[in-house]
């Protein structure tokens, strides 16, 4: 609906400019969970070489129609790892950790560790857990506590939480190498 739209746009446009902050320009940035390619598209358009992950192909092939180029890739983060070499200075991850098992976290975490610069910034955001739990897509709605102490417990410093005063939980959080 109407409502929906203007807040997803909304909530894109806050993660871009908290990007933004952090990244300069011309930066190389892995957008993982990038889905049909709306974040990136917002990325590519500031300057930003953008390379997304999804595990769809069909989302996929949309990010790379809309977005006109073949740095869009699918992989399932349960079962592999990123497929590029290299290291980027900004990772963001919008919405994605919710759909993965939490057995998981830990591989996961540390192949985006072992992709981000060492002055690089890893921007996340997770539904409140005050949002119904969608169980055909989401394993778990993680409360900000448990959300720290995942990301402590797996090497990252949070630098700033990002806040989302309608729905009164952190937006995004941003996080660096320990």
């Amino acid at each position: 609906d109407e409502q929906f739209s203007m807040e997803y746009f909304g909530y894109l446009d806050l993660v871009l400019k908290t990007h933004k902050k952090y990244v300069k320009q011309g930066s190389k940035i892995f957008d993982i969970g990038c889905g049909d390619g709306k974040m990136s598209s917002l990325m590519i358009e500031s300057g930003y070489d953008v390379t997304g992950f999804d595990f769809s192909a069909d989302a996929i092939g949309f990010a790379k129609l809309i977005n006109r180029r073949d740095s869009f890739h699918v992989v399932d983060l349960e079962k592999e790892s990123l497929p590029v070499p290299g290291q980027a200075h900004g990772i963001i991850m919008v919405e994605v950790l919710e759909h993965l098992h939490p057995r998981h976290y830990p591989r996961v975490l540390a192949d985006i560790k072992s992709h981000l610069s060492d002055d690089g910034v890893f921007i996340v955001s997770l539904p409140s857990r005050d949002l119904p739990l969608n169980e055909r897509w989401h394993y778990v709605h993680v409360e900000e506590k448990e959300f720290v102490d995942l990301m402590t417990e797996n090497g990252w410093v949070i630098s700033e939480r990002i806040y989302n005063y309608r729905l009164n939980h952190p937006a995004a959080w941003i996080l660096q190498h320990g």
